[in-house]
């Protein structure tokens, strides 16, 4: 049975969590899967269980290799990937049972190369979920199936820069030789907003379809260190390709908006937590070439959605 759907599962360490992941794929109400589990050298119990999954159902392929880092175990999969679509799911988190059935029959309806969705968070510590309303912010969509020609100001600002809400149309993907960048924090922002900005029809489904796991030991999130500063060669690598396709002037705006929201998140993230020395290094980067080159903070203050997001960017700026 040809497979509608390749699901790719970056794994490492993740024994306790895994068992429900996978079993949220099992579960769904369309059943022409493939699920591509990328063992990235968990030293835990997490290949054992994927070799036993595989044991249990031919749908699942299994890749062990040394520990390289969740880009690059993604990038693996979707070399071997065979599906009409791709979706991303990390291993300790979980989907709703009618994910792949209301996405794909959206993206069949509109003939998209993206299908949006919002997430869930669920915190670990407590078990409660709550909604995720910045997921996907509807409001910023001008029309069922649209593109960066249809909201060229706002493209950036409709959904996150995560890879797991969107079911991708691998032919698409594999057009644009879009790949995740290889870095160990941050390495979606690329592929994400590349793809948005790229596809020439991408819609939504108004509905939270992934649950997302918060605050437990070993997620990426749950770190506020030296690792985050690493988004910064995100942007980069984001606007050069831009310039490099001829974009960037139809979309600075909206990666204008992005980029200093996004930076003002981590400076909040830093704040909260007391780490002068994280803003510290956050300033610095800011105060280098390759990030001042992008022109970020150097528009007049009428030109910000966020006008509270720049002054707070600034002000930072001054006091370090």
């Amino acid at each position: 049975m040809q497979s509608r759907v390749s699901f790719i599962v970056p794994v490492y360490n993740v024994e306790a969590y895994l068992s429900q992941c996978v079993q949220s794929i099992f579960m769904q109400t369309m059943k022409e899967i493939e699920v591509i589990c990328v063992n990235d050298g968990s030293t835990d119990r997490s290949g054992e269980m994927l070799d036993e999954l595989a044991r249990s159902d031919q749908r699942v392929k299994i890749i062990h290799q040394n520990n390289q880092g969740l880009a690059q175990a993604r990038n693996v999969a979707l070399k071997i990937a065979s599906g009409e679509y791709v979706q991303f799911v990390d291993a300790d988190d979980y989907i709703a049972p009618s994910m792949l059935e209301k996405t794909c029959f959206e993206a069949d309806k509109t003939n998209a190369d993206i299908v949006l969705f919002a997430n869930s968070n669920l915190d670990n510590q407590t078990g409660k979920i709550t909604p995720a309303p910045w997921s996907l912010r509807v409001k910023l969509i001008p029309t069922k199936a649209f593109s960066r020609k249809d909201c060229s100001d706002t493209l950036m600002m409709v959904t996150q820069p995560v890879c797991w809400t969107k079911l991708f149309r691998r032919s698409f993907l594999l057009g644009q030789g879009l790949e995740f960048q290889e870095i160990s924090y941050a390495e979606d922002v690329f592929f994400t907003m590349m793809s948005l900005a790229l596809a020439d029809r991408i819609s939504y489904v108004n509905e939270a379809l992934y649950l997302y796991r918060s605050k437990h030991p070993g997620s990426l999130t749950s770190f506020a260190d030296s690792r985050q500063l690493e988004v910064f060669c995100a942007y980069e690598k984001l606007y050069d390709e831009l310039n490099k396709r001829g974009l960037f002037v139809e979309l600075e705006y909206t990666f204008v908006q992005y980029v200093l929201n996004s930076v003002n998140w981590y400076l909040n993230g830093a704040r909260n937590r007391d780490n002068k020395v994280l803003r510290q290094l956050f300033c610095r980067e800011l105060r280098e070439e390759r990030f001042t080159r992008m022109g970020i903070l150097d528009h007049p203050f009428d030109y910000y959605a966020d006008r509270k997001a720049y002054e707070a960017v600034k002000s930072t700026l001054a006091q370090m």
